[in-house]
């Protein structure tokens, strides 16, 4: 029988590397720490030409034996050209406190926000940001052989100029320290960044913060809902004048009556519609959509969803991610007078089950296969179960007179499996339609009687599908 540890092994082997494809910024890291890098370009002759924003989850970092309270951190900065090429780059090991940074915030209790400022001049269109944790040991059986350290790497790329409109880019803020100690910093030095460009729930007030550069001392601003471009908002401001000289604009916008989804703050100056500058972020509603990571955000389109939805979803931003699911479910909802949604509550049940049942060391229950079908299809009629088939019980001989008795119009042949196959499998049959979640998405066109084929091909009970008739489902 195929065993897993060989995989494993060479995944504790291969290096760390990031994706050399940058998206726009903010982006969310990968690797073992999850956290969101964003950054903003503002004029060389003001107080710095570049700021790099970090939001670190604390929960994500090893307090440090030789100094108890605080996490011991490097950080490397690497600027690239569009193609990955790396032009320059900078290491720095920082101290980072485990204090709440917030009491009244119970998202920038958990986060440490960092801004790197670079002492020379900026480089590339791309940044590449590590954060490596230097007391945290990666799990893996040769990462602690090799002392490998918990870490996680994002890219991130500037779009257009914005120098070019005579302003800095976007900046988005959660707070501005308005102290009277250090009341005659320039504003940016006083800026506490969101570089995650959420709010919403825990911030119901966009700040942002621009720079302007020129005669002109108003701007406009306009709110765009992404999706549709529809304006939500708008205003005008004036500036103040810091003390580099600068033109600073600092504006907050309520957003307690806009809806969960993706949006774009765009500055001009009054007159000159034609030259713009615009920065995104995500309004978010739901406590899930602010502290999980995407990939665990992903998880209940995942299992719901069929390959294509899924994969359409799977691009959108968070904020889209949360208007869709939320306008799935109210879509279902079985009664609304009742003030709860019944079929959710079938769901989270369902999912319930399939953790307890179908989960193994390495996945949870809901995301393996069996999970996603016993969530979306209810329990099955029947279930045929060989743990150690022999001789006319293996795979390879019964599976060919499964699909040829399914009573489906279009088969979509399996994989032939070798003879001596004697990997476990299970058989699920529905005799009618079982109990889909969501009917009309499921069944379009199928006939009664579902099937689903599972075989346990890495060996450690993880039961992978191999076979259904329920076309284009999974």
């Amino acid at each position: 029988m195929t065993s897993v540890w060989p995989a494993l092994l060479l995944a504790g082997i291969l290096p760390f590397s990031g994706d050399r494809q940058a998206g726009p910024f903010p982006v969310e890291a990968r690797g073992d720490i999850h956290f969101h890098l964003d950054a903003a370009r503002f004029d060389s002759s003001g107080v710095g030409p570049l700021e790099i924003y970090l939001s670190i989850p604390q929960s994500e970092l090893t307090e440090s034996p030789d100094s108890a309270g605080f996490a011991r951190i490097r950080t490397e900065v690497a600027f690239e050209n569009l193609d990955g090429d790396e032009l320059a780059s900078l290491s720095q090991v920082r101290w980072v406190p485990f204090v709440p940074l917030s009491s009244g915030d119970a998202v920038l209790s958990t986060r440490h926000l960092m801004t790197l400022r670079p002492r020379f001049p900026i480089t590339g269109r791309q940044i590449r940001v590590r954060v490596e944790d230097l007391e945290g040991r990666k799990s893996g059986l040769l990462d602690r052989v090799r002392s490998r350290k918990r870490s996680g790497e994002a890219r991130g790329r500037f779009e257009e100029d914005p120098s070019r409109c005579g302003f800095s880019d976007v900046a988005f803020v959660w707070d501005v320290d308005r102290s009277q100690q250090n009341a005659m910093l320039p504003v940016r030095r006083r800026l506490r960044p969101n570089p995650l460009r959420f709010f919403g729930l825990y911030h119901t007030t966009l700040l942002f913060y621009v720079e302007g550069y020129g005669p002109s001392t108003r701007l406009t601003y306009q709110i765009r809902r992404l999706a549709d471009r529809q304006a939500v908002a708008s205003g005008s401001d004036s500036a103040r004048v810091d003390s580099t000289g600068s033109q600073a604009y600092l504006e907050a916008v309520d957003l307690g009556a806009m809806q969960s989804g993706a949006y774009s703050v765009e500055i001009g100056r009054p007159g000159t519609d034609s030259c713009r500058v615009a920065g995104e972020f995500q309004v978010l509603w739901d406590d899930a959509s602010w502290n999980q990571d995407r990939q665990a955000l992903l998880e209940e389109a995942y299992v719901l969803l069929g390959n294509a939805e899924y994969e359409k979803v799977k691009e959108m931003s968070r904020g889209e991610v949360e208007a869709y699911m939320r306008d799935l479910w109210k879509g279902h909802d079985p009664d609304p007078r009742t003030g709860r949604n019944e079929l959710h509550e079938t769901y989270l049940g369902r999912v319930d089950h399939a953790n307890n049942f179908f989960g193994t060391t390495f996945r949870k229950g809901m995301l393996a296969d069996r999970g996603r079908v016993y969530i979306r299809f209810g329990p099955p009629d029947e279930i045929t179960k060989e743990l150690n088939p022999q001789d006319q019980q293996v795979i390879a001989r019964v599976l060919p007179g499964e699909v040829e008795s399914d009573r489906f119009d279009i088969i979509r042949k399996p994989a032939p499996r070798d003879p001596r196959d004697d990997r476990a499998y299970e058989i699920w049959t529905y005799q009618m339609r079982g109990e889909p979640l969501f009917p009309e998405q499921e069944l379009t066109g199928q006939r009664t009687g579902l099937k689903f084929i599972f075989v346990d091909d890495l060996g450690y009970g993880d039961m992978r599908l191999i076979y259904t008739n329920l076309s284009g489902a999974f």
